[in-house]
């Protein structure tokens, strides 16, 4: 709902995604296609489904925390027209790439598009995209990945992401910014979400989405993953999400 043109808090029941569904419709419970602008990410999530997908199908075996732009999708012009965009979906917003994210937000915008950004945000990162894309609110949802509470978790899967608090604070500023919000906790690296969503909620103003972790063993493995701590915990958390 929105008034006087910026969107209004509301409470929204959240919304769990079944690994099913997710793994039959993925990305398009979003928007209807994607848009990326290099090959690999710095954050190296172990669990990435985009670098087992690239070592699986694709057989690349290069550094996935060194990312290669993709050229042709950095000069590509977007025609007028319908349909959401989730940008991006196979890597993240960080000051590496901030500039050229950038350039692509607009030249969607511009277009006419609808988007959906997808991001572990970078508070500084976020503060730039808000104010840059102020003029472009009505199209854009701003989704946050926010996966564990705690930092130690997050440390472990995500070793170069940034930390809770710097997530909340960005989702509070993109909130108070008066952009549309959303927040999605996926994959669930807790063992409930409940932590998450108590923090989260009062900044949300679409909706929140939750799910675990999909085909976790076989993306440790095609990631290069070989520490067993990580293959038994992962182990620990989904047996106890399958059974409480």
């Amino acid at each position: 709902m929105k008034k006087n043109g910026k969107p209004q808090r509301r409470k929204l029941k959240t919304k769990r995604s079944q690994s099913k569904k997710k793994s039959s419709f993925g990305t398009k419970q979003f928007a209807e296609s994607t848009f990326n602008i290099q090959t690999g990410c710095e954050y190296g999530c172990y669990y990435c489904f985009a670098c087992a997908n690239a070592v699986g199908r694709f057989h690349r075996i290069d550094d996935w925390t060194a990312p290669v732009f993709h050229l042709k999708n950095v000069k590509k012009s977007f025609r007028k027209g319908s349909g959401r965009v989730m940008f991006p979906s196979s890597h993240d917003i960080t000051p590496h790439n901030l500039d050229v994210c950038l350039a692509t937000l607009r030249k969607l915008l511009d277009a006419g598009r609808e988007v959906v950004l997808v991001t572990k945000p970078n508070y500084v990162c976020v503060e730039i995209l808000t104010h840059n894309l102020a003029d472009y609110k009505d199209q854009l949802i701003l989704r946050f990945t926010i996966t564990s509470y705690d930092d130690e978790t997050t440390r472990v899967w995500e070793p170069h992401a940034p930390l809770f608090g710097e997530r909340l604070q960005s989702l509070r500023h993109a909130f108070v910014a008066g952009f549309t919000t959303s927040v999605l906790i996926e994959p669930l690296l807790d063992v409930e979400p409940y932590a998450i969503v108590a923090e989260v909620d009062p900044y949300v103003n679409q909706n929140i989405w939750i799910g675990r972790m999909n085909h976790g063993r076989s993306r440790l493995t095609l990631n290069g993953v070989t520490d067993e701590f990580l293959f038994d915990l992962h182990d620990e958390v989904l047996e106890y999400q399958s059974f409480h």
